[in-house]
């Protein structure tokens, strides 16, 4: 019998990405190939006040954000 569980901390560490999400990140990562912190900053805070923050409000989540655009930069 195989009773196939992740653990809680597995499951977390990497939050999947809503559609809307990912299509805010590659309207984002049009206008640049290459940011600083402030930018990182300013791109949290957006998402935050168009209700796609919610990745945000954790490190994992934005662990995920940052992965998702160093993997599909220009």
């Amino acid at each position: 019998m195989s009773d196939k569980k992740t653990s809680p901390r597995a499951a977390a560490s990497a939050p999947k990405l809503s559609p809307k999400l990912k299509q805010a990140l590659d309207h984002w990562l049009v206008k640049r190939s290459a940011w600083n912190h402030q930018d990182w900053l300013d791109l949290l805070a957006h998402l935050r006040n168009h209700s796609l923050g919610e990745s945000t409000l954790t490190q994992d989540g934005r662990d995920s954000i940052g992965h998702y655009l160093e993997t599909h930069r220009h």
